[in-house]
């Protein structure tokens, strides 16, 4: 699930009148509260993301383990398939490239040429936010791997350099800007906390605290969570999702009063 275009991009499954499962990506707008399907696939897609004019869907195959990338224009036309040795564990994108975080491996794709390129290799490491010459991660050593619940280290790397100029633990960076760090924690009931750079607490919001009890959202790094990490900060909002009687539901919560609400569905 993404934020693109204002219009939050996710995933759907439905069965054909044989039986057959099938994938949509889905375009929601929730100032007009319209929704429209940008992408029919044959396929699970795992992880996607758009830039520009390509869109990037990750597939993996289950009996080898490989990471599959595909790249569509927005006609839905498929332009070019790129096979990595391991798992894709994401895809950003970071305004001139297609981001593709595999285990231990970060890739930029030339959104104009579809061309491929390195950009770091780290162990146990999954990447999570791209801007410019920096971006995010969360990483896990081995001996914590061991773990059912693993500690986790979170930070915001230099590229250009390899320093590090945020870190904190058990807590993912979905998000930063030039003022701002954004930042869900990775506990059973979340709390979404707001830094500056020099690591002060700006605010901290608990969706749970105006939204009541939640199924759960999706896994990361082997903890529970009620609610998701942060899809998108936005227009002085950030997006979110959970799971209720098995339907997704996106919410928003005010950057400033930590007011929550879900979105009309």
């Amino acid at each position: 699930m993404l934020y693109f275009d204002e219009r939050i991009i996710y995933e759907s499954q439905y069965s054909t009148v044989d039986g057959q499962i099938r994938y949509r990506l889905n375009a929601y707008d929730p100032m007009n509260n319209q929704y429209q399907t940008i992408l029919e696939l044959d396929y699970q897609p795992s992880y996607f993301t758009l830039q520009k004019g390509v869109i990037a869907v990750a597939e993996t195959i289950v009996s080898s383990r490989e990471g599959v990338v595909h790249f569509y224009d927005l006609d839905g036309n498929e332009k070019k398939i790129i096979k990595f040795g391991t798992d894709v564990v994401n895809i950003t994108s970071n305004g001139k490239d297609i981001v593709v975080n595999c285990d231990g491996g970060m890739f930029a794709i030339d959104v104009d040429t579809l061309e491929q390129r390195e950009l770091v290799q780290k162990e146990n490491t999954a990447f999570v936010y791209v801007q410019d010459t920096t971006y995010s991660y969360y990483s896990i050593d081995n001996v914590e791997l061991q773990k059912d619940v693993p500690q986790v280290h979170a930070g915001i790397m230099n590229a250009s350099n390899d320093t590090e100029l945020f870190g904190l633990e058990n807590a993912i960076i979905d998000y930063y800007d030039d003022a701002n760090i954004y930042v869900t924690t990775l506990e059973k009931e979340v709390k979404y906390r707001i830094y500056d750079w020099n690591g002060n607490l700006v605010n901290e919001i608990i969706p749970s605290a105006t939204l009541g009890a939640s199924d759960g959202a999706i896994p990361i790094a082997y903890h529970a969570m009620d609610y998701s990490s942060i899809v998108r900060v936005w227009n002085g909002q950030l997006i979110g999702y959970h799971f209720q009687d098995s339907e997704i539901e996106f919410f928003s919560c005010n950057l400033t009063t930590g007011a929550c609400k879900f979105l009309e569905t």
